[in-house]
């Protein structure tokens, strides 16, 4: 691994501790991740923002126990600053001669932690007791990319104890990565303030969109996957399993981070026709500063066989039917029937839907049916089910009393995976709950899924599909009972992280420990 453009240096946080390990030993399997990570800015809780001494900078302590910066104002890079002329009351918006409009009222202090599709489902991974996971970004080298930077290191749990290296030369050969891998160059940290319900993004010309593929080459795939060359597969596959964790962000931030996007996709493809056991996870969900859905299934399709699972969001089924299938469908008219009481990316506002839908039971009959009719479309234009992944999707039902005026209310969470003809739900288990934020979970929910499989990968005897030489892809075999639990994991490690954050952080605060207790409760604490 080595620096392949002028100015920009490699960063390797290696980390030999297991953080947050309580009880309850984690499944022996490492993740590797490759995302944005942003600046996320909320409004300081009004309580802190109230007191006569508010707290000083890198010492707020959020309600979900992260720590993260609280600044003043919204915090911009040096080289950024711009000085208007004129009298400071005229607003250089308005024409001449308008009256000027009252402007909004912005924050005085906020709160700053990291976010990120990635880097939310690795932390929640590290709570849960894995090891660092091999976080590969890209970052500003200016003193803004130094916050980020360390806000990285706090929410993997990677300490200055573990030690800070600048790699050259190659991995071939040696051990796995854990921790941060960081391309460090000069450029912007890309953010987002965070305002009651509205987002504002700033991601245009962060390192991260304007990093150089060169940067993460197929070979620096390769020695992360299999450690130790393709000769190790074996003895790897012996040891442990490898997830690798995507989502559909990267390929729509710029065409640089979308090659790199597709590269450790092909890496992975790769690495499991030689044996070596490593499992493709990709979030499939559109992000509304992208705009739509078309462009990112597009980039998607070319790397189907590479994925063991693809995790679709509840607004994103119903246009993929329409691309996919025919309009006359019955379920996609039932489906359809649901698009009104769409809430963000998983919600469903019961009172919004058909009286005949308004219960889990219903709903997740259409799903089931949408899922199986997604996947007849795949496999009709792919050649066949075998080479495709499991479809995922996570659904909530909210109801429409609240316990006070102003707070959530109550929602029943469950999901659903279909591996074939078959759909293996979590309806019959579905966990009601009364989430402090009605939005966020479902990076929560996939790192529980992942969790499961680990387990699963353990208890249960890993399939292949051999080749006449008994050799062949590896292909993790995953009965339906293993999937339920596995489900049943992420609805209550999501329903745990809405019970116990607010907005101030997308990060999960569940241990392994609380959530072995919640498991073995039955319930949510």
């Amino acid at each position: 691994l080595k620096p392949s453009s002028a100015g920009s240096s490699l960063i390797v946080h290696c980390s030999s501790l297991q953080p947050h390990t309580l009880c309850m030993a984690a499944p022996a399997a490492r993740c590797i991740c490759f995302g944005e990570t942003l600046l996320r800015h909320t409004p300081l809780r009004a309580a802190a923002a109230a007191s006569a001494t508010p707290p000083a900078a890198g010492t707020e302590v959020n309600s979900d126990g992260l720590k993260a910066d609280v600044v003043a104002g919204a915090e911009e890079e040096e080289e950024d600053e711009v000085e208007l002329e004129g009298d400071e009351n005229e607003d250089p918006l308005l024409l001449p001669g308008l009256a000027a409009r009252p402007r909004p009222t912005m924050p005085r202090a906020w709160s700053r932690t990291v976010a990120g599709a990635e880097l939310n489902v690795a932390a929640a991974l590290v709570r849960l007791g894995w090891p660092a996971p091999a976080f590969v970004s890209a970052l500003s080298s200016s003193r803004l990319g130094q916050d980020a930077e360390a806000l990285l290191r706090e929410a993997l749990g990677i300490t200055a104890a573990d030690g800070i290296a600048a790699v050259e030369g190659t991995a071939e050969g040696g051990p796995p990565f854990r921790g941060l891998v960081l391309r460090r160059a000069p450029g912007k940290v890309g953010t987002v303030h965070i305002t009651g319900s509205t987002k504002v993004y700033e991601r245009e010309d962060s390192v991260f969109s304007r990093l150089d593929p060169g940067w993460f080459p197929e070979d620096f795939w390769r020695s992360l996957l299999v450690p130790g060359g393709a000769d190790a597969a074996d003895e790897l596959a012996r040891r442990s399993l490898t997830f690798l964790h995507m989502s559909g962000v990267p390929p729509l931030v710029s065409p640089n981070a979308a090659r790199v996007w597709a590269t450790a996709l092909q890496s992975a493809r790769s690495a499991k026709e030689k044996g070596a056991r490593v499992f493709v996870t990709l979030e499939l969900t559109p992000r509304r500063e992208f705009g739509g859905y078309l462009e990112l299934w597009m980039m998607t399709v070319p790397h189907l066989a590479s994925l063991d699972v693809l995790v679709l969001s509840l607004n994103i089924m119903s246009p993929l039917c329409t691309l996919l299938g025919d309009r006359t469908s019955p379920e996609l008219t039932r489906l359809d029937a649901t698009r009104p009481a769409l809430q963000g990316l998983d919600t469903l506002v019961a009172t919004r839907l058909p009286d005949e839908l308004r219960s889990v039971a219903a709903v997740d009959g259409v799903l089931s049916d949408a899922l199986k009719e997604i996947r007849r479309f795949l496999a009709a234009s792919g050649g066949g089910s075998a080479a495709l992944p499991a479809l995922l999707v996570t659904a909530k039902l909210a109801e429409a009393k609240r316990r006070a005026p102003g707070e959530p209310p109550a929602q029943s969470r469950w999901s659903l995976a279909c591996t074939g003809t078959e759909v293996i739900s979590t309806a019959d288990h579905a966990v009601r709950h009364q989430p402090l934020a009605p939005d966020g979970g479902t990076d929560a929910w996939l790192a529980g899924v992942i969790d499961g499989l680990a387990a699963a990968s353990v208890e249960e005897q890993p399939g292949r599909e051999e080749g006449g030489d008994g050799s062949g892809p590896f292909q993790l075999g995953v009965s339906a009972e293993a999937w339920g639990r596995a489900l049943r994991r992420g609805d209550r490690l999501a329903a745990m992280k809405q019970d116990r954050c607010n907005l101030s952080s997308d990060l999960c605060p569940v241990s392994r420990a609380e959530l072995e207790k919640c498991t073995a409760e039955g319930g949510v604490v």
